[in-house]
């Protein structure tokens, strides 16, 4: 399973996706799929995101209101492009099978799984590698959802703030670092 230096390095300027791209890697070094030329045409991925890149939106802005448009990162839209854990992912281990990502908001992840197991089961790859990456833990991020009372309440005991089981959830617990 050969990966990319070139994918690898730029993912330093992508801190909203890195805990996607590591989850991928992980991901991929479990399956023990090796990648040949025989079989890259048939593993793809299928990893979206419901925001992307919150925090580097932010940080662009005030960069614009402080300093005007020559202050914006050059590295701002592509770092921000919710396809770019799956792009990278098929850069790093030479994937050239579908990569797609879809994005609807909290159940994106879901919703590329899904699409995943059915691209599989279409007969159009024999593996994919799939799920959702966000980091959207922002000032913005976290005001945006406790704007909508959207956010759980329940701080002073986390184990009840997030709720297993067929149960109606009314509130959002704030997850950094899950993947």
């Amino acid at each position: 399973m050969k990966r990319s230096s070139r994918a690898k390095n730029s993912a330093r300027w992508m801190p909203s996706f890195n805990m996607g791209i590591v989850a991928g890697v992980q991901a991929m070094q479990d399956s023990g799929l090796e990648i040949t030329e025989e079989n890259a045409t048939r593993i793809g991925a299928a990893i979206g995101s419901g925001i992307g890149g919150l925090g580097l939106i932010e940080e662009n802005h005030t960069s614009l209101m402080n300093g005007g448009p020559r202050k914006i990162s050059p590295f701002f839209v592509p770092s921000t492009i919710v396809n770019m854990v799956a792009g990278h992912l098929t850069i790093m281990f030479g994937l050239r099978g579908p990569s797609i990502s879809i994005a609807t908001a909290c159940t994106s992840g879901v919703h590329n799984i899904g699409q995943a197991a059915r691209i599989i089961a279409y007969g159009d790859a024999d593996a994919m590698v799939a799920g959702g990456a966000e980091k959207a833990s922002t000032p913005l991020g976290v005001g945006g959802f406790g704007a909508a009372r959207a956010l759980s309440t329940r701080n002073d005991n986390p184990q009840a703030a997030s709720v297993r089981g067929i149960k109606t959830v009314t509130a959002l617990c704030w997850a950094t670092g899950r993947a």
